[in-house]
């Protein structure tokens, strides 16, 4: 079994790329058995080739640029107990590169469960980081450098805050590519909580053609043992760009408990936000947002679109929600524009519901607000409804 591992390792070193050096890991009969002891030796620009196996470690990078390669979800690193992979660098020169592994069961008091990177600049492509969780920041990833994730999974994992992963440096920047966030959690446990069940950020974000579903931010009362109830207001976003700057393409977000917040400034283009369910809006913005050529739907408890800031949505479609005992489906109290847009099909209750409540800036052109139940507008210079 071990000799058919190295003999599978050295297969695949034949076509790779050259690297300084390459350093073969496996349980036995290569020439370390174990992660650590392989980085320990390697200089920086080697190679490290880890065999199928499950490496119960916790594996520590400082200073170097190195490569950790695997077979997929033959080659599983977790840890004990702590962060999985310690990165430790004093700026963003090196660069550690995570290439088809799987990352699982780390648990960490403080930040980053599956990998708490600090200021390296790490890339991780057709990877799995699963079940991982920490008490602060970042159940899979906490990265206060460079990041990008491509062709990933990052799914099943927990922290108070950025469930899936966080970005914390205004500094730095993170781009996310055909990666699927699937089953994250925030559990919004008091403090400062902020939600992002899957996605929170502080610095320049890219997220393109990627998949989040069944992301979930829990307020601390579900939470056994956990303290007093965290709100709505505080616990928000399946991705939640707090201060940054951020820009979200060809992404679907389907079946999750909330959809995007901003606080930011956010860009968002041919997006799917369907189905936010219960504890926060699809879209939230107490920042500056534009929303183009995408669907909001069905959202359950809450306003479905709630903007304090300032937001513009053109050619957008707002339809299939139910508002609940919130008599409001879109609620402004900032500025909105809306240009050829399509609100159909929700339904607002409670007192004096409406489709549109404004208490802020409107503008609409050429936007078609008709099908809803009820078909009506309050605090606007206009009556509803607009259009056929």
């Amino acid at each position: 079994m071990y000799r058919s591992s190295c003999v599978l390792i050295m297969s695949a070193l034949a076509a790779s790329h050259a690297f300084a050096s390459t350093l073969l890991v496996c349980p036995q009969g290569c020439g370390f058995a174990t992660v650590q002891s392989a980085i320990d030796s390697a200089s920086s620009g080697d190679l490290i080739y880890i065999g199928p196996g499950v490496y119960r470690e916790n594996v520590s990078i400082t200073g170097k640029s190195l490569t950790l390669r695997g077979v997929g979800d033959r080659t599983i690193l977790g840890a004990p107990e702590g962060s999985v992979l310690t990165l430790q660098c004093s700026d963003a020169q090196p660069v550690i590169k995570l290439v088809e592994l799987v990352v699982q069961n780390g648990r960490t008091p403080y930040d980053g469960g599956g990998i708490a990177n600090n200021y390296c600049t790490l890339e991780v492509r057709d990877s799995l980081i699963t079940r991982n969780h920490a008490a602060g920041y970042g159940g899979a990833i906490y990265s206060s450098g460079p990041l990008t994730i491509d062709d990933s999974t990052i799914s099943a994992n927990s922290a108070n805050s950025g469930g899936g992963l966080v970005s914390a440096s205004p500094a730095v920047s993170m781009s996310i590519t055909r990666t699927v966030f699937r089953d994250n959690r925030a559990t919004c446990g008091g403090g400062n909580a902020t939600g992002g069940s899957a996605v929170l950020s502080y610095g320049v974000t890219h997220v393109r053609g990627s998949y989040f579903a069944n992301n979930v931010n829990e307020p601390a009362n579900v939470v056994p043992d956990g303290p007093a109830e965290v709100t709505a207001t505080t616990c928000r976003g399946t991705i939640h760009n707090a201060l940054g700057n951020m820009m979200l393409e060809r992404t679907i977000l389907d079946g999750n408990r909330a959809g995007i917040a901003n606080a930011g400034t956010m860009s968002v283009d041919s997006v799917s936000i369907v189905a936010s369910d219960g504890l926060s809006q699809a879209v939230f913005n107490s920042g500056t947002l534009s929303v183009k050529s995408s669907l909001i739907g069905f959202s359950a408890g809450v306003p479905l679109i709630d903007n304090t800031g300032v937001a513009k949505l053109v050619d957008t479609t707002i339809l299939d929600s139910n508002s609940g005992h919130v008599p409001f489906v879109i609620r402004n109290s900032g500025s909105l524009t809306l240009i050829r847009d399509l609100i159909t099909g929700n339904r607002s209750e409670g007192t004096n519901p409406a489709v549109l409540h404004n208490t802020g800036t409107m503008t609409l052109r050429q936007t078609t607000i008709s099908g809803n139940d009820p078909d009506t507008c309050s605090g606007t210079s206009f009556s509803c409804p607009i259009g056929p």
